[in-house]
Formats: structure tokens, C-alpha cells, sequence
């Protein structure tokens, strides 16, 4: 496992409800170095990492701590937050790591308390600040001290992966040659963070674009496999399930390893870690044998898009790319609208299902100006009334 290439994307890639980074939970047994390793990526990382143990935490960490406030007559009560997480905003410009250490030690109550934090920065009343990201790590609830499972609702908003266990040469190599007294220097030259935030956003919409349009097609090629919650008592519920949500988050994770240059073996790890090992192998073989243009590329002329009868479902990744990638970028945009319904209309006689999903989103936000567009979009107003697409907009 590629743990700093994994970690950097993690840290570095938009996460769900506007917030950075994707939470991974790392699982392993007690003494091989999660923690460590964790912290020390953050610094080099440029981010500070706060470190919560949560066999010593009480829900009112997470959840906020109750005190009552005197409003005129009427008394409140309200959710005050915890200082650590206050910190981030006074002493740390809103950035940084939270590590929830040891999380296979929280009982049913504090786990109920990590569910709004984890997915929603909620702490009480108060709003984690976007530039904070979540990292877990545990052992096995069978070694851990007072272990407890995971909780599905919990287990369901990380990615999990398999935290590998050290090779004795590596290791030996760092305690003799004085790398562990070396690594403070080192975490004194982290990157920028702000910087490489401002990079990432900059390729985001094109990349995203891209990974979504393969997850769409994947998922409508295998409607089962958007949710299947394993059993209640099964060992999986508190693992990688697919979900709705976890199918988002690795979407993201797709996205954000295209943006980081991370390989094949990296990117096959962090889908399997939102949505198990048996379904991002599914994936991984079907994402392999599409062979997708670049949208930006189709769209702007460069690439000339044939659609084949026999690949629907290469036909359905290119459209849904593409019009991703028209609806959040405004670079072109008039432009590309035009050369996507114009595809759209050239393939809605072999594949009109397929163009139900772009061709609403283009009317939704009312790109239909020009008159090839206009003409394009008269062509597939059929199908479209047909799905009960609302075209008064584009009248």
C-alpha cells in the first residue's frame, strides 16, 4: 500500500457537503504505527492534526456540550462546541486534520455522536470549519481494549482500508540510519496547503466530470450494486459497503486520484475502501474497458465522439461526463452546450434513454441558447416529454 500517496489524496480532494478531504478509517492491529504515520503525513502535509482519543471522549465532544443561555425571558438550551475543535478557526486559519484514534473503543452513544461530524461538520450548534478533514484509525473490536463494533450508520461514512503491517528491513533501516530522530526536520518542510487546495480546485471540475461520468455508467449498467447492505450480524456491516453516499465518496476518490497522478493500484484501493474490494473489482474491469475520451477534448472538437450500438454503456460515461462537465465550468460554456446537444440529437434515434440524463441537466440550467442548440434540443423534445422533463424553459 502506497500509505503517502493514499493519504494525500485523502487530504487533498473535495470532499461531500463542501468540506475537504475523504474520512478513511485505517484497521490494524495494536502497535504497527497508524497513529504515528497519520500525524507525521498531516504535518508534512502542511496541516495541523489534532489527535482524539475516543476511549477517553464522552459524546459531548462530539456532539457539543449542553449549557443553558437566557434569551430576554426565556431560557435555551444549547450546544456549546469542544475547544479542539474551536482551535482550528482561532489558531490554525480553519485547516487541518481531525484523528480519531482508537474509534473501535467508542460505545453506541459516543459512535451516535461522530454521525453529524463525520458527514455534516456539525459539532452541536457549531460548524466545523470546511478545511478540516477526518481521519480515523482502530484495532480489530476483538483486540481492541473494550472494543466495541462499528455501527453501520458510522462504518458507512469512512472509506476503510487494511493498515499494512511494517517489513523488518524498512523498519531497521529507520531506527539505524537516524530517521527517526530526522523526522521533525522533515515535517518542517511541509507544502503549502492553501496552495495545493488551489490547484486541486482548479483541475476539480474536469476531473470530476470524468470519474462521474464512469460511476453513472457503471451504476446504470448495475443498478443492484448502488446499495447492498450486508446483514445486520455480518462482519462487512462494519466495513466497505456500497450506498448511495459511499458511491459519492468514491467517486471523489477517482477524481482526486486522477488530480494527484496517484496509479491504478491506488485509486483500486480507495474505491474498494468506500464500496468493498468485491464490488471495485466490478468497477475497476468495467472502468478499464471503456477507454473514455477526455470530455473537455470531445467537447471542444479535439476528439470526435462515435457513438457505437454495441458500447451503451461507453455512450452513457461519455454523455454523462460531459454534461458534468458543461454545468460546472463556465470556461466555454455557451460553446460546449452547443456541441453536446448536437451529439444529443445526432444519437437520439439508436439511444434515446441514454439522453433523458444530459439533456435535462443542459434544460435545468438553461443552456439551450444558438440556434443549433435550439434545433437540437426541438429534435429530442420527444423523448424528453416522455420522461416528464419540463421543457417550458426552453421555449
Amino acid at each position: 500500500m502506497d500509505t503517502d500517496m493514499i493519504l494525500k489524496v485523502a487530504l487533498f480532494t473535495p470532499g461531500l457537503n463542501g468540506g475537504w478531504g475523504l474520512p478513511l478509517l485505517f484497521w490494524g492491529p495494536p502497535g504497527i504505527g497508524k497513529s504515528h504515520v497519520i500525524e507525521k503525513q498531516a504535518a508534512i502535509n502542511g496541516l495541523h492534526c489534532e489527535t482524539l482519543v475516543a476511549s477517553i471522549r464522552e459524546p459531548a465532544d462530539f456532539g457539543g456540550m449542553p449549557h443553558f443561555e437566557e434569551v430576554g425571558k426565556t431560557t435555551f438550551v444549547k450546544y456549546a462546541p469542544a475547544a479542539w475543535a474551536a482551535d482550528f478557526d482561532t489558531e490554525y486559519q480553519g485547516r487541518g486534520v481531525t484523528f480519531i484514534d482508537e474509534i473501535t473503543t467508542c460505545p453506541g452513544a459516543v459512535q451516535a455522536a461522530l454521525l453529524r461530524l463525520v458527514l455534516n461538520r456539525a459539532l452541536g450548534e457549531y460548524k466545523v470549519a470546511p478545511g478540516v478533514r477526518f481521519l480515523a484509525a482502530a484495532n480489530p473490536a476483538d483486540q481492541a481494549a473494550g472494543g466495541w463494533d462499528l455501527a453501520q450508520p458510522l462504518a458507512n461514512r469512512f472509506g476503510h482500508l487494511d493498515f499494512p503491517i511494517p517489513d523488518a528491513n524498512p523498519w531497521i533501516s529507520w531506527l539505524l540510519t537516524g530517521e527517526a530522530v530526522a523526522e521533525d526536520a522533515e515535517d518542517a518542510e511541509a507544502i503549502d496547503a492553501a496552495a495545493l487546495e488551489k490547484r486541486v480546485m482548479k483541475a476539480w471540475p474536469a476531473a470530476y466530470a470524468k470519474a462521474s461520468g464512469m460511476v453513472a455508467a457503471f451504476i446504470k449498467a448495475r443498478p443492484e450494486l448502488l446499495y447492498k447492505k450486508p446483514e445486520n450480524h455480518d462482519p462487512k456491516a462494519s466495513k466497505a459497503w456500497p450506498s448511495p453516499r459511499t458511491w459519492a465518496m468514491a467517486t471523489h476518490a477517482v477524481a482526486g486520484c486522477m488530480i494527484h497522478g496517484a496509479s491504478e493500484i491506488v485509486m483500486d484501493e480507495l474505491v474498494s475502501a468506500f464500496v468493498s474490494a468485491k464490488v471495485a473489482a466490478e468497477f475497476t474491469t468495467f472502468r478499464n474497458k471503456l477507454d473514455l475520451p477526455d470530455p473537455e477534448h470531445v467537447l471542444d472538437g479535439k476528439v470526435e465522439f462515435e457513438h457505437n450500438p454495441r458500447r451503451l454503456d461507453r455512450t452513457m460515461a461519455v454523455l454523462s461526463s460531459c454534461s458534468a462537465l458543461v454545468t460546472s465550468v463556465k470556461t466555454r460554456q455557451k460553446d460546449r452546450a452547443t456541441k453536446l446537444w448536437t451529439i444529443l440529437s445526432d444519437i437520439q434515434e439508436h439511444a434515446a434513454d441514454l439522453c433523458v440524463a444530459p439533456a435535462a441537466a443542459l434544460v435545468q440550467n438553461q443552456l439551450f441558447g444558438g440556434a443549433e442548440a435550439r434545433a437540437a434540443l426541438v429534435a429530442i423534445a420527444p423523448v424528453l416529454e416522455a420522461a416528464n422533463i419540463n421543457l417550458r424553459k426552453g421555449k
